[in-house]
């Protein structure tokens, strides 16, 4: 049934992506931020949709007319020059040089989906249209499985999803990025029957995050909702939201997940914690080894590359752990700090923490100016989202290995159509008309 019914949508999200390319970047966003072909049994399975749209939004790109004007800025060299590491890094790797390949091509679609968007996203209802496909996607997924836990009395656990290249605690991480983006769009929608079910719906996301069992959305979360108590004007809604959550959560949760939120009290106690130290310290080493470019994607995973660093592992003896060898067959980076260190150095490292620090100030950058020029709320309350899931990524993702992630280059989109197509293009209008006045005045 959703072969035939995807099928018979094809024609209809090609013509619209063929008329406007906001629609085919949007649908890129969509087939990268899942893999639907997990989600199909039959023929359509056979079509790369992810491809389809790709080249759809390049070819409308090059052949549409009223290309908005397109500058690269700090942020997006940035970008570019950290791909360019990464490839290096890639080149210099003594990893399993097919997995190497295969993941710096899937990084190589991430940015160019980033160029490609960056040059397309010019309004407010081509941003909007970002956000819902995210909601319209991940949203819904993550408020069906939400749904379950409910059904279910709290014992519905997410161990892996049909389409999520991720287990349990990335999935959480797309949920923390979502939200923040999901409560703007609700400050957005005129029509109340929309709103409500909106709002409502986001209380289904939330126990679909809980339902993933994950300690570091469990962290993410409360991280979440202090900012968004903090920053809502409306905090009876936010206090509502809460209790909703709360209400429903301890009614249903099982002992099972309250003993498993429990340990990150007492993480020293945990193995899966110290599992975690264990790849970390190893992340580190090959860094120690190789500070410029480390071993390549996913580096660390590969089981000859392991055993070479194990003998290296003393490096770190002040950090007290297990054996090197301590749950060898899964090492994973469980971070995305030291996922970027093992992969591509100190040096990629600091590239990539760069980039987070340069969008968080471009935020900040961008909340003056719009209040500066006295701009529509929509804006600041949007940077100030984004913001924060800027914020949860970079505190949730230190315990997951997402460094490469769909959803943090779609936030990065949204801050370049914010700072250039919607603020400056307000300041270059508003710095004009100060000067005519001026030379009038004169």
């Amino acid at each position: 049934m959703r072969d035939i019914a995807l099928v018979a949508l094809l024609p209809l999200l090609s013509y619209f992506a063929f008329k406007r390319p906001f629609i085919a970047a949007g649908l890129w966003l969509w087939t990268s931020a899942f893999n639907i072909n997990a989600l199909l049994y039959g023929f359509a399975s056979s079509i790369t949709y992810n491809r389809y749209f790709a080249g759809i939004t390049i070819l409308v790109y090059f052949t549409h007319k009223n290309k908005p004007k397109f500058s690269i800025d700090k942020l997006t060299a940035l970008i570019l020059f950290f791909f360019f590491w990464t490839t290096l890094s890639s080149f210099l790797s003594n990893g399993y040089m097919p997995v190497v390949w295969e993941r710096w091509t899937l990084f190589m679609k991430m940015i160019l989906f980033y160029l490609f968007s960056i040059a397309i996203v010019e309004k407010k209802h081509h941003i909007d249209y970002f956000i819902w496909v995210l909601i319209l996607s991940i949203g819904i997924l993550s408020a069906k499985e939400g749904t379950k836990f409910l059904i279910s009395g709290g014992s519905h656990r997410i161990s892996a999803l049909p389409g999520i290249a991720g287990d349990n605690n990335f999935f959480a991480l797309m949920i923390l990025v979502l939200l923040p983006l999901s409560f703007y769009m609700v400050s957005q929608v005129k029509d109340k029957l929309v709103k409500q079910g909106l709002f409502y719906g986001i209380v289904f996301i939330i126990l679909g995050l809980i339902s993933t069992y994950s300690r570091a959305g469990f962290v993410g979360l409360g991280i979440l909702m202090l900012f968004f108590l903090k920053a809502s004007k409306n905090k009876m809604a936010w206090i509502l939201v809460l209790s909703l959550v709360i209400g429903l959560g301890k009614g249903f949760m099982p002992e099972e997940w309250f003993n498993r939120m429990d340990t990150v009290e007492n993480a020293e106690e945990d193995g899966s914690f110290i599992h975690r130290v264990v790849v970390w310290k190893m992340a580190t080493v090959v860094a120690i080894r190789n500070p410029f470019f480390g071993e390549g994607f996913k580096g660390i995973e590969y089981n000859a590359l392991w055993q070479k660093y194990a003998a290296d592992f003393h490096l770190l003896d002040f950090i007290a752990t297990p054996d090197v060898n301590y749950y060898e067959p899964v090492r994973a980076a469980h971070s995305i700090y030291f996922q970027v260190l093992s992969d591509h150095g100190f040096v990629g490292l600091f590239l990539f923490l760069l980039i987070l620090l340069s969008a968080y100030l471009k935020l900040g950058s961008i909340k003056f100016r719009a209040k500066k020029q006295k701009m529509d709320p929509w804006v600041i309350q949007l940077a100030e989202m984004l913001r924060i899931s800027l914020i949860v990524y970079c505190v949730s993702g230190g315990t997951v290995a997402a460094a490469y992630f769909d959803f943090i280059f779609a936030v990065l989109v949204l801050i370049y159509a914010l700072d250039h197509r919607i603020v400056g293009e307000v300041q270059d209008t508003w710095h004009n008309t100060n000067t005519r006045e001026e030379k009038n005045r004169r």
